[in-house]
């Protein structure tokens, strides 16, 4: 049987949980508007991740309806099948979506993906301890370990979690030696947080590189270096308001690759998710107009 030309990709657990309130809405409206589109609520593990890449072999569009870690799973499964990725924003943080400019109501969002609005975007191409191609930012250090305490705390207290796990990470993060080479440029010196960016912001209002694009074929570079606490939670208000580099310890590179090895494991996120992995060995690198989506 040949495969469907669209697929919606559905992630109940999104917006901890409330997504799955509009299930049977989306639903409706997508039997409404293709008839012929398959519907699939998904599953968080590997596996089945694995499995739809067999099973959507063929299909044009993957429609990824929840948040950050929804669209990170379908664009890596769309660029793996060659297809286009179109989003309906239900998670808490939508980061990806926003800079898009992907409408976040339902209705918009799906009018929208009937347009004839196409365009290529750049990826992040990581390997090492973690592999997967990352859509809008990757943070080892304060961030990573800011994201492994906001999906704990997402699911009891919804978009408030990122707030808190944040403050939770400032409060007893450290810094650690990195040995970072950028464009072939080898330093070693200590940071609180390496992070990488396709995109502008994190965490749902966290402005960590405003000035990125996804089609610039450059890789934005944050790294802030050891900070006090009294300072970071300034600096965490900053990010919060627009992204001003004003007192805040840091170094911004634009560049093509990135090698980084860090002296201790420290937690990774990329686009939201691996929240409870550790690595010390990974490379960065722009792979420019990877992916097609809908925007």
């Amino acid at each position: 049987m040949a495969p469907p030309d669209i697929c919606f990709l559905f992630n109940a657990l999104s917006n901890s949980g409330l997504s799955l309130r509009r299930e049977k809405s989306i639903r409706h409206q997508v039997k409404q508007r293709w008839p012929g589109a398959e519907f699939i609520s998904t599953e968080p593990d590997d596996d089945f991740w694995e499995t739809l890449t067999e099973q959507l072999d063929g299909v044009s569009t993957i429609v990824a309806c929840g948040g950050d870690g929804t669209v990170h799973k379908a664009g890596n499964l769309a660029i793996r099948l060659n297809a286009t990725l179109g989003m309906i924003p239900i998670g808490s943080g939508n980061d990806f979506a926003h800079m898009l400019n992907i409408p976040k109501s339902l209705p918009a969002a799906l009018d929208f993906l009937t347009l004839p609005n196409r365009r290529t975007v750049d990826v992040l191409k990581i390997e090492g301890d973690v592999e997967c191609f990352c859509l809008n930012t990757a943070g080892i250090g304060l961030d990573g370990m800011a994201n492994h305490f906001t999906n704990r705390y997402k699911q009891t207290i919804g978009k408030a979690g990122y707030l808190a796990g944040t403050l939770k990470a400032i409060r007893i993060n450290h810094d650690a030696r990195f040995q970072i080479t950028v464009d072939g440029e080898k330093f070693t010196d200590r940071y609180l947080m390496v992070t990488s960016c396709n995109g502008q912001r994190e965490g749902g209002s966290f402005w960590v590189a405003p000035n990125a694009s996804p089609a610039d074929g450059l890789i934005d570079l944050l790294m802030i270096r050891p900070m006090s606490t009294p300072a970071l939670l300034l600096a965490l208000s900053l990010f919060l308001i627009s992204g001003s580099e004003r007192f805040i310890k840091r170094e911004r590179y634009r560049c093509k690759k990135i090698d980084l090895q860090c002296e201790e494991p420290l937690f990774i996120h990329v686009d939201g998710e691996y929240s409870d992995k550790k690595i010390q060995t990974v490379t960065i690198e722009i792979v420019e107009s990877a992916l097609q989506v809908i925007a």
